[in-house]
């Protein structure tokens, strides 16, 4: 994961500058503080005594899901008038 997350940044570096790269590695930095929460038994325990079913996915996993989402909803929306 870290070539290709390195690879990523290159890409990033060479489109739009130091900016998008922070950004990136802020995604990245936070999604391995949650998974790590995520991963620890008292965590667990705490978030399904309040009925939370964690579904940890990477990223890039999260940005198709948003955008199914999004699709989605612009066809219901458009559908509904």
């Amino acid at each position: 994961m870290k070539k290709a997350t390195e690879f990523r940044l290159q890409l990033l570096d060479r489109a739009a500058g130091g900016r998008r790269r922070r950004r990136v590695r802020f995604v990245d930095t936070l999604h391995a503080e949650v998974t790590k929460s995520l991963a620890i038994a008292e965590t667990q325990t705490k978030l399904a005594a309040q009925g939370v079913e964690p579904n940890p996915m990477t990223p890039t996993e999260m940005d198709a899901m948003n955008k199914r989402e999004i699709d989605l909803n612009l066809k219901i929306a458009k559908e509904a008038g």
